[in-house]
């Protein structure tokens, strides 16, 4: 009795039981540079883009084998790694030996939750072809939110991965030669497969603003976008770099007929114009990896980049952003640990530096621009730094715990003025502590909470203590970032939840609340 008979009767026996179904358990695969081809074999090279908040960077992918000559054969399915894993946040790169064979798409794996793609999402790819001895490279893959639905699709954008695969895996690149095929059954997506073309105008992530002098705002978001806001109130897009790569942050760089800068995901840096021109910028030495924050003094003579490498965030300095010369100037981890939990680090702009805080080192760092001088002070009680939110006026609001990671009944709510030189502990409500103060223009500290009763936003005039909190409103706020300008009000950041994306602004320091943008359409995708 052969493998897959016994396999098939263990099924058969198992259904009666238990009346469930039984599969081959899926295989993980080897990538060229961990064990070369054997001879009926060929390799396969992905690479996939979230529009969506619900999950990071896939780390698997999984494809079936269409059997011709067994099909009442349990299918053979093959796990593809991701071999960019901590190197960005939403596009993976898969790269593996398998059987040369005709597959199809059938699942993406990032971790605990995982999109199968079946019926007519699972269709619009279309059927994947391996050669023995060859390189099927399928270009870009977009998984994209749809209200509250999720599509998936081919890029016409981004059809190889070569260039990925340079930046992120030369050796492949070397011992490989790179000659590759596409490797789709159909070389062109099918006509309704329109899911990069609704990403693109439905980008997924808004954050990282920058307020002009004008009232002006320019934001990144996925799918490689910069969105700007008009005084107005309206948004538009401003432009997109073509390479699909998130845009973290931006920062303001009127000179020379530019606005803004962007940086994102991948290591993606580009200037924008008053035209809507973009340009990509030369990084020079800077590391490989995704920025995560980047700004520079008055004169545009120091720049700051926050950079994930990995398991750490790094912040470097250069005297020009061209070709910099980056030095590193300080890093911290953010690898979980196994007694304290999650780590953080939190870079932000300051009136006139940055500012950089850490789990790990349990301590508040402050650049002033002006005299090039950084002042350093500790977390109260050296207690464990959970949440941190700047404030105007260069205050900073924080949560704090004991080890293990949550906050709960155990957190502490603090604030300063003065770089963690002096602590006020806030006293507000909340019996179980969840998110950090926020400290306004006014003075005014609005914190929210509520896990466990009354859920809102109160806030407090007089450095949040007890008796002075006033509930400002009924929403749940929970865990949502703050945003403050200058000239157009308080904002809620989006997180992307459930595909839906939708910021919220206050004019009145946090009692009522707009809609001031939403990627939720009523048109439906065709």
């Amino acid at each position: 009795m052969n493998f897959v008979k016994s396999i098939r009767l263990l099924c058969v026996f198992i259904i009666i039981l238990l009346g469930q179904a039984c599969a081959v358990s899926p295989t993980a695969v080897n990538t060229p540079l961990e064990k070369p081809l054997k001879p009926d074999e060929g390799i396969l090279v992905a690479s996939v883009s979230l529009n969506t908040g619900e999950v990071n960077q896939f780390k698997s992918m999984s494809i079936e084998l269409q059997s011709v000559d067994k099909k009442d054969s349990p299918p053979t399915t093959y796990v593809l790694p991701n071999v960019v894993p901590g190197l960005s946040r939403d596009t993976s790169l898969f790269i593996g030996n398998v059987p040369a064979g005709r597959y199809r798409l059938t699942k993406l794996s990032a971790g605990y939750r995982y999109l199968l793609l079946k019926g007519e999402n699972g269709g619009l790819t279309g059927y994947i072809e391996v050669q023995q001895g060859k390189i099927s490279d399928l270009g870009r893959i977009i998984v994209s939110a749809y209200n509250t639905q999720v599509i998936t699709g081919r890029s016409k954008l981004i059809t190889e991965n070569k260039e990925m695969i340079k930046k992120y895996s030369p050796g492949f690149i070397k011992a490989m030669n790179y000659q590759h095929i596409n490797g789709w059954v159909n070389r062109e997506p099918k006509k309704n497969d329109v899911v990069e073309k609704y990403a693109l105008s439905h980008p997924v992530g808004m954050g990282g603003f920058s307020e002009l002098k004008s009232g002006h705002i320019f934001a990144g978001s996925r799918m490689g976008t910069i969105l700007l806001r008009n005084p107005n109130g309206s948004w538009r897009l401003a432009a997109q770099t073509g390479n699909l790569n998130a845009i973290f942050t931006t920062t303001n760089y009127e000179i020379n007929n530019n606005v803004v800068i962007g940086g994102g995901e991948l290591g993606t840096l580009v200037r924008v114009n008053r035209k809507g021109e973009l340009a990509h910028i030369d990084k020079g030495n800077l590391p490989l990896g995704h920025i995560l924050f980047i700004d520079h003094d008055r004169e545009y003579k120091n720049w700051y980049i926050g950079l994930k490498e990995k398991h750490k965030v790094s912040l470097y300095h250069s005297p020009k952003l061209e070709a910099g010369n980056w030095h590193k100037v300080l890093s911290d981890t953010i690898e979980n640990d196994a007694w304290s939990g999650p780590r953080g680090v939190w870079i932000w702009k300051r009136d006139n530096g940055i500012g950089v805080a850490s789990t790990e080192k349990k301590s508040l760092n402050c650049l002033d621009y002006s005299n090039g001088k950084w002042t350093k002070n500790t977390v109260p009680d050296e207690r464990r730094l959970i949440g941190l939110s700047p404030g105007a006026n260069d205050a900073i609001g924080i949560l704090t715990g004991l080890s293990g990671g949550f906050a709960g009944v155990f957190a502490k709510t603090h604030f300063t003025r003065d770089c963690g030189e002096n602590w006020i502990e806030t006293d507000s409500p909340y019996s179980v502590k969840v998110s950090p103060p926020t400290v306004l223009p006014s003075g005014m500290i609005i914190e929210a909470g509520g896990v466990f009763g009354d859920k809102g936003l109160y806030g407090s005039n007089e450095d949040g203590k007890k008796e002075t909190w006033v509930k400002l409103s009924n929403l749940n706020l929970i865990n949502e970032k703050y945003l403050i300008t200058k000239k157009n009000g308080l904002f809620i950041l989006p997180n992307g939840g459930w595909g839906i994306e939708t910021l919220k602004r206050s004019e009145d320091e946090g009692k009522t609340w707009t809609i001031d943008y939403s990627n939720i359409t009523a048109n439906p995708v065709k």
